[in-house]
């Protein structure tokens, strides 16, 4: 149970005491505008992330009914990213909102619009990166966690210190967290492939590939709230024929 669980600690000693010690090192060094938003945009994503993994662990574990087969990593996998990029497209049509109930003064800040649209990006992987920490826990390699938190720590640090740092002090620590975001779930991914924890039929997927579609075809339609809340229907509705069919021919 020790060697179980340590890994894990670990992994949440590193990750989050390395995060605040940036995040305050920068957040001390700009304006209060952004440094609100920034916070603000901060809480939110904390929120996001806690009710989605509350609301979804019982499904997706109801539905694997404590079976961990390849067809309940296929739902597990493909589950998380819809609903993460459902909450990402979510995210982009409330922008306007969000920024009516903060105020001009921040809606106008500087850099306000990446650091919002980067930071929603980093919380559709976090999303994403929950079905990953459930993968590694049933197949109890929970060392691959705290290796991909390792990982995570250096990027953040050299993005931060060295990569971005001619980079405005607010877009250098956005920046330096999608990097290392996006490098620790793609280190995550080939380290299960490596493992044969994940098939690569599912990462594969047609879930996974349309998700990454609409992603390049979103990227187009950000000042389009009604193109992007038809994106998000049209997106549905395919990857409800996808997992329809799927579960038809694995039932």
């Amino acid at each position: 149970m020790f060697l179980y669980s340590f890994p894990l600690l670990l992994s949440q000693l590193i990750f989050l005491p390395t995060r605040f010690i940036v995040e305050t090192f920068c957040l001390t060094k700009i304006g209060y505008e952004e440094f609100a938003l920034f916070q603000f945009l901060g809480i939110i994503q904390i929120y996001i992330v806690f009710i989605i993994s509350t609301v979804s662990n019982p499904i997706i574990s109801a539905l694997n009914r404590s079976k961990f087969t390849e067809k309940n990593k296929w739902s597990d996998f493909n589950l998380s990213i819809i609903i993460a990029f459902s909450i990402f497209i979510l995210s982009l049509i409330l922008k306007s909102f969000l920024f009516y109930f903060l105020g001009e003064e921040y809606y106008n800040s500087n850099h306000s619009e990446i650091v919002y649209y980067v930071l929603m990006i980093i919380t559709f992987v976090m999303i994403f990166k929950t079905s990953f920490f459930r993968i590694i826990t049933l197949s109890n390699k929970t060392w691959i966690s705290l290796e991909s938190n390792l990982i995570w720590t250096v990027c953040l640090l050299l993005g931060y210190f060295y990569i971005f740092n001619l980079q405005p002090e607010i877009l250098r620590l956005c920046y330096s967290l999608l990097l290392s975001f996006i490098i620790n779930i793609i280190y995550l991914i080939i380290r299960l492939l490596l493992n044969k924890i994940l098939p690569f039929k599912i990462v594969l997927s047609k879930p996974v590939l349309l998700t990454v579609f609409f992603l390049f075809l979103n990227h187009f339609l950000l000042d389009y709230w009604y193109l992007q809340l038809s994106l998000l229907l049209f997106y549905l509705f395919f990857n409800f024929l996808f997992i329809t069919k799927f579960f038809k021919y694995n039932a």
